[in-house]
């Protein structure tokens, strides 16, 4: 987003009464609280929610609006309903389709836009993305599996996150090729697909050696584990891991149990630097550990109390329970990723990577 100073148009009309004063920051929240991804977007929340409890400063109003199925639509129509009843000044959204769904609306409106998971493409550099560049995270997918394989099969969801320059399939090919390898077999599924026998039979008579799946959502990657083993593809393929599985772990070790048992899976995700410090105030508050991205909310909160609506503070070095808030000129975060490996049902740290670093092969 270009860096200057915006501000909502609340304050802009009511600047000269005192109303103006104690009028709250209003920020819209477009998150999934229902639907396959409801504990990531209720985790955001209540970070978010915490963090404004807990922190100084004005307390914000967070008008929250679900968007289940983490669409461009819906978060559309979620948009909507919060700027009919609010006067926004700052909107943020969870989903990589729903940050692209509203891009053009809020740079129309010249409304700041935070996003807290992969971007999507953004050739302003509207968005403020708190997540560290999970390009390079699919990229490194890629250079990993060409340390063991020479032929790879991609299944993917069609799904923002997977399709485009952007998307895994393109970023995992480019990378696993340029070391070598070559995707011999790559097809999108429909996201809610429940048979996956037809595409699971086509990799079987490929001649890939491994199988990649990057499927969004945990009833789906559920499914597409127990039809493998079924058809007896493990004992032909080779199953390697990727960002989802670790993102899953919760759900997937209820669906399918024998996952626990994937000794050696490998996982490459956003490195979790939350402190303790918030991890304890999210225990006492909620009852439970924060899973992924709470932290990101509690960030976005503490930046937007800081800075309110001047875009050019968001990018301010400073310290953020989810680790350092470095951002560049682009509005992209620095960060690191760990690769893991699943070992006795548990996903264990072998290595962490710079987001700008170069890997050679992962520590064993």
């Amino acid at each position: 987003m270009p860096m200057k100073v915006f501000f909502c148009a609340l304050l802009l009309i009511f600047a000269s009464t005192s109303y103006a004063e104690k009028a709250p920051l209003v920020v819209g929240v477009i998150a999934p609280m229902s639907g396959d991804l409801a504990e990531y977007g209720t985790a955001v929340v209540n970070g978010m929610r915490l963090a404004n409890e807990a922190t100084p400063g004005e307390p914000l109003k967070l008008a929250i609006e679900d968007n289940a199925k983490c669409d461009a639509p819906s978060a559309i129509s979620a948009f909507q309903k919060i700027a009919t009843t609010n006067q926004l000044c700052v909107v943020v959204t969870v989903c990589t389709a729903a940050a692209q769904g509203v891009l053009p609306i809020v740079q129309s409106r010249r409304l700041p836009l935070i996003q807290l998971t992969e971007s999507g493409v953004d050739p302003n550099n509207w968005m403020l993305k708190l997540m560290p560049d999970s390009v390079r995270m699919a990229s490194l997918h890629g250079e990993l599996y060409a340390e063991k394989h020479k032929n790879l099969a991609i299944i993917a969801t069609d799904m923002t996150v997977n399709v485009g320059e952007r998307g895994n399939v393109q970023v995992v090919t480019k990378a696993f090729e340029a070391r070598g390898g070559s995707v011999v077999f790559s097809d999108l599924v429909p996201p809610d697909a429940n048979n996956f026998r037809p595409i699971i039979e086509k990799v079987r008579r490929s001649n890939a050696q491994a199988v990649a799946p990057f499927i969004g959502s945990a009833n789906s990657m559920a499914l597409f584990l127990k039809q493998a083993d079924e058809l007896q593809l493990w004992s032909r393929k080779k199953l390697v891991g990727n960002f989802f599985f670790e993102f899953m772990h919760t759900e997937l070790s209820k669906l399918y149990p024998r996952f626990l048992r994937l000794d050696g899976l490998q996982s490459i995700n956003v490195a979790q630097t939350a402190d303790s410090t918030f991890r304890q105030l999210y225990k006492n508050r909620y009852g439970t550990e924060p899973l992924q991205f709470a932290d990101y909310g509690y960030d976005t909160v503490t930046i937007l109390k800081i800075c309110g609506t001047d875009t050019e503070c968001y990018r301010v070095n400073r310290p953020g329970v989810s680790g350092r808030l470095v951002f560049d000129e682009q509005n992209r975060r620095s960060g690191s990723f760990d690769v893991k490996e699943m070992r006795d049902g548990k996903f264990v740290s072998i290595r962490t990577i710079m987001s700008g670093e170069q890997i050679i092969r992962a520590d064993r």
